[in-house]
Protein backbone atom coordinates (compact mmCIF):
# COMPACT_ATOMS: atom_id res chain seq x y z
CA UNK A 1 0.00 0.00 0.00
CA UNK A 2 2.95 2.21 0.84
CA UNK A 3 3.86 2.13 -2.78
CA UNK A 4 0.74 2.64 -3.77
CA UNK A 5 0.80 5.96 -2.33
CA UNK A 6 4.54 6.73 -2.92
CA UNK A 7 4.60 6.22 -6.86
CA UNK A 8 0.62 6.63 -8.21
CA UNK A 9 -0.28 8.86 -5.35
CA UNK A 10 2.73 10.83 -4.65
CA UNK A 11 1.72 11.61 -1.02
CA UNK A 12 4.51 10.62 0.54
CA UNK A 13 8.36 9.87 0.53
CA UNK A 14 10.18 6.59 2.42
CA UNK A 15 13.41 6.93 2.97
CA UNK A 16 15.39 3.91 4.60
CA UNK A 17 17.02 4.42 8.50
CA UNK A 18 20.14 3.04 9.35
CA UNK A 19 18.37 -0.20 10.73
CA UNK A 20 17.31 -1.96 7.68
CA UNK A 21 13.62 -2.86 9.46
CA UNK A 22 13.37 1.09 9.95
CA UNK A 23 11.40 2.92 7.13
CA UNK A 24 10.56 6.86 7.31
CA UNK A 25 7.78 7.98 5.68
CA UNK A 26 7.58 11.52 4.94
CA UNK A 27 4.59 13.60 3.28
CA UNK A 28 5.11 15.10 0.18
CA UNK A 29 3.55 19.16 -0.43
CA UNK A 30 0.39 16.99 -1.89
CA UNK A 31 0.20 14.85 0.77
CA UNK A 32 0.10 17.89 3.48
CA UNK A 33 -2.22 20.06 1.20
CA UNK A 34 -4.98 16.69 1.50
CA UNK A 35 -4.09 15.73 4.54
CA UNK A 36 -5.23 19.89 5.59
CA UNK A 37 -7.94 19.03 3.06
CA UNK A 38 -9.29 15.79 5.04
CA UNK A 39 -8.93 17.75 8.20
CA UNK A 40 -10.87 20.71 7.34
CA UNK A 41 -13.49 18.34 5.72
CA UNK A 42 -13.76 16.52 9.32
CA UNK A 43 -14.00 19.12 11.44
CA UNK A 44 -16.19 21.22 9.33
CA UNK A 45 -19.23 18.11 9.85
CA UNK A 46 -17.88 18.36 13.66
CA UNK A 47 -18.87 21.88 13.95
CA UNK A 48 -22.43 20.43 13.31
CA UNK A 49 -22.55 18.61 16.44
CA UNK A 50 -21.92 19.16 19.89
CA UNK A 51 -18.88 17.54 20.10
CA UNK A 52 -16.04 18.13 22.10
CA UNK A 53 -13.00 17.00 19.73
CA UNK A 54 -10.72 15.85 22.03
CA UNK A 55 -12.95 13.50 23.89
CA UNK A 56 -13.47 11.75 20.69
CA UNK A 57 -9.72 11.36 19.94
CA UNK A 58 -9.10 10.46 22.98
CA UNK A 59 -12.06 7.54 23.53
CA UNK A 60 -10.53 6.23 20.28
Amino acid sequence: MLVKFEESCRVIERKAGEDKREVQVILTDKGKDLLNEGVSLIEDVLSHYQLDKMKIIIEK
